[in-house]
């Protein structure tokens, strides 16, 4: 199976500073985009070649204002998109694995994810390297790709029973069927506070110290559907929070810098979040992982000008990654052990 894209695209900007009493300088503009696809498969022996191709208007605009010497307001909205990956998009490639009663395939039809964004935040710095920032988004989602798993007998799939035969299995044998496709998203919103200090304030032997705070928060409502063989409405459909994106995420670090040495420490806490929705393993809605919180440390030497010694640590407590089914119940479904990992290196600059 082959696939092609084949991407033409023109922009245009307009930046220009002005003075209103505060210094004011940002952008406009807008890219053209016009994606022609095509590709070349062959399914149950049949070779067949589809084409297809769309276009996209995305227009952008920033505008940095400079309230003070030390405040600086950002605003930025923006329409976005992200085409699918390439062997999510193959015109053929069905896979059937009869051990496990399993069915996957791309979808050479999938389109973009599109949406509209956006951010806005406000900056404080002070001192050597402070740095208070708090910031708002709101994205609004038109076209997600979910994946989505059913389970469903081989002779709703629509595929020759060729392809089980040998097999002890028949027409009215369920098979879980995995295919990604389009559903219509839904908004996300949060907030983030980041935070970092020098020591300085502590004195002179505090003044190699520093550290790093942020915080985000995030809340989203996106549709789901429930099923492929019916449209992406109505009772077809759940709403939960994007998959992979925790609600609530602290990160903290302290760290010490002077000519020679460096070496931080990392904490990171992510609450808990989705990895599947809906599941095949009904009546359990998603599928989802616990709160994690992972501690990382980083050290590096400058030997000479030209050589830098590196020592690096990953989870460090050995932080487990528990796994559970349903939203209400959150059954646990297994563990998994990531380990502690250690490396060193040599860094060599000419």
């Amino acid at each position: 199976d082959t696939v092609r894209e084949r991407v033409t695209g023109a922009y245009g900007m307009v930046e220009s500073p002005a003075d209103i009493g505060v210094r004011v300088r940002g952008n406009v503009g807008v890219r053209y985009v016009h994606t022609n696809q095509s590709g070349l498969g062959t399914v149950v022996g049949v070779s067949r070649t589809l084409t297809r191709e769309y276009d996209d208007w995305l227009p952008s605009a920033t505008v940095t204002m400079d309230l003070t010497d030390k405040l600086i307001l950002r605003l930025a909205a923006a329409k976005v998109m992200a085409r699918p990956e390439l062997n999510h998009i193959l015109p053929a490639g069905v896979t059937v694995a009869l051990n496990t009663r399993t069915i996957g395939g791309p979808n050479f039809y999938l389109d973009p994810i599109r949406a509209k964004t956006v951010d806005a935040s406000l900056e404080y710095y002070f001192g050597r390297r402070g740095l208070i920032a708090v910031g708002g988004f709101y994205k609004d989602i038109d076209s997600y790709i979910q994946s989505l798993s059913e389970t469903m007998t081989f002779g709703q799939t629509g595929l020759p029973l060729s392809l089980i035969a040998g097999s002890p299995w028949d027409a009215n044998t369920e098979f879980t069927v995995s295919g990604r496709q389009n559903t219509p998203g839904g908004p996300l919103k949060g907030v983030e506070v980041n935070i970092q200090s020098g020591f300085d304030f502590l004195g002179d032997t505090f003044r190699n110290f520093g550290m790093l705070a942020n915080y985000t928060f995030v809340d989203s409502k996106i549709t789901y559907c429930l099923t492929s063989s019916s449209p992406c409405t109505g009772t077809n459909t759940i709403v939960r929070d994007l998959v992979n994106l925790s609600k609530h995420t602290v990160s903290g670090t302290l760290y010490y810098e002077d000519d020679k040495f460096s070496i931080r420490g990392t904490a990171t806490w992510r609450d808990k979040y989705l990895l599947t929705v809906p599941t095949s393993r009904l009546p359990s809605d998603v599928q989802g992982a616990r709160s994690t919180l992972f501690v990382d440390m980083a050290a590096s030497y400058q030997i000479t000008p030209q050589i830098q010694l590196r020592l690096e640590a990953q989870n460090l407590t050995n932080e487990a990654l528990e796994f559970y089914y349903d939203s209400v119940r959150q059954d646990p479904y297994y563990t998994s052990y990531t380990g502690r990992k250690f490396s060193a290196g040599v860094a060599f600059k000419f």
